[in-house]
């Protein structure tokens, strides 16, 4: 009896020894769930588009036109250009601008002339203005949407400049502790969001290659107040900005820790968090999760179209490890890419499940029951015709007609 006593103990004490010596097995990330008004949702239609196939971006400008991007050749000090085609629902293309610098889809555009200076054009009236600036050295630019101006900075200067092309002069509106801007917007008449690079260099020991860490805060500067403030840091899933047309205010989003963080321009002080950590999975050798950068917020109502993508490092992760993702990184391989559309509370619908392509978010429609999207590995783009069930089409987008683009 002792020696059966004994026995069992040994052979208890055996096995859970030999499960502690086993290494855990990392369970597999749970499937997203699916609930509330999404459940509704359903895609009508999935059309081709017969656009170029060099094109490479794409947007809306109304419910029946569309425009591409191309890669339209450089100016001087090697600054690249687009060349942009409006195309209807056929492909057929309708207007070209060629040697494009800067534009965002609305009435007003940055274009290089023949005599590779600056000309801005106003589409809704066409009216054009030579724009007298350094802009081969522009670092960021932004339209003013409260005058008739826009913002910009010089290369590593740490200023930032208006230029009114009303009365054509130009002024220096805030110095800053440094420079180096990635973006700024307006967000008010008295404030600007704005975010710069923080660069250190490592070092290891007979290491002659440093390790490079890269922060991009998110900052805000009072205009009234001349008082600037951090607002958040931009995570390597980019930052997405939004004009709330309803509202007429800004928002913008940026990941945080397994959630998007929604800011307000309105009320900067009271973010709202959405929780994306069932979506977003970081390993050591890949990133599978939201990318801003390839998401649009749908334009009457609070729904994200978002792409979920697979990006895989290429060499040492740690040299890139600051890196922010992008398609056209040399660092990453893209692995996959599905569309998945997310409410502002947390809850997700998967709209594409295809292995052989890699869809990545360009826009919405103004009506909101279409996304453009485009496949990443063929280059082509698509329509996306969604039935929403009234649920996320509150209001009816009012078009201004006296500001609208005339084609």
């Amino acid at each position: 009896m002792i020696l059966r006593v004994v026995l069992s103990l040994w052979l208890l004490i055996s096995s859970s020894a030999a499960s502690a010596q086993k290494k855990p097995v990392a369970a597999a990330p749970p499937e997203p769930l699916v609930a509330g008004p999404l459940q509704k949702i359903k895609i009508v239609a999935n059309t081709l588009l017969n656009v170029p196939a060099e094109c490479s971006t794409g947007f809306y400008l109304d419910n029946d036109l569309l425009a591409f991007s191309i890669a339209d050749g450089e100016a001087r000090d090697d600054i690249p250009l687009s060349k942009y085609i409006v195309c209807n629902r056929r492909g057929e293309i309708v207007r070209e601008y060629e040697k494009v610098l800067f534009w965002d889809g609305g009435p007003l555009m940055l274009k290089v002339n023949a005599l590779n200076t600056l000309l801005m054009i106003n589409l809704a009236t066409g009216d054009q203005q030579i724009i007298d600036i350094d802009y081969p050295a522009i670092s960021a630019f932004s339209f003013n949407p409260f005058t008739k101006s826009f913002i910009y900075s010089l290369g590593w200067q740490n200023q930032i400049m208006e230029y009114d092309f009303a009365t054509r002069s130009e002024r220096i509106v805030a110095k800053v502790p440094s420079g180096g801007f990635i973006m700024m917007s307006q967000i008010s008449p008295n404030e600007i969001i704005y975010a710069r690079a923080k660069i250190s260099a490592y070092y290891k020991w007979f290491d002659n290659d440093p390790y490079i860490s890269i922060q991009i805060p998110l900052f805000l500067i009072n205009l009234r107040f001349y008082k600037e403030a951090e607002l958040t840091k931009i995570s390597r899933t980019g930052i997405l900005l939004h004009f709330d047309t309803q509202q007429k205010e800004l928002q913008f989003i940026v990941e945080e820790r397994g959630f998007l963080k929604v800011l307000r321009s309105s009320d900067l002080k009271h973010p709202k968090m959405i929780k994306v950590s069932q979506l977003n999975h970081y390993d050591e050798r890949w990133f599978e999760g939201v990318i801003l950068h390839y998401s649009e917020m749908h334009p009457q109502s609070g729904l994200l179209a978002c792409s979920r993508l697979r990006l895989n490092y290429k060499g040492d992760p740690k040299k890139n490890k600051f890196e922010i993702f992008t398609l056209e990184s040399k660092n990453f391989s893209v692995a996959g890419g599905e569309i998945y559309l997310l409410d502002m509370q947390g809850n997700c619908l998967r709209l594409t499940d295809t292995r052989d392509k890699t869809e990545v978010v360009c826009d919405w429609n103004p009506k909101g029951d279409e996304v453009l999207y485009r496949d990443h590995k063929s280059g082509r783009f698509y329509i996306m015709e969604l039935d929403l069930k009234g649920e996320f089409q509150k209001k009816v987008l009012e078009i201004d007609q006296e500001n609208s683009i005339q084609i």
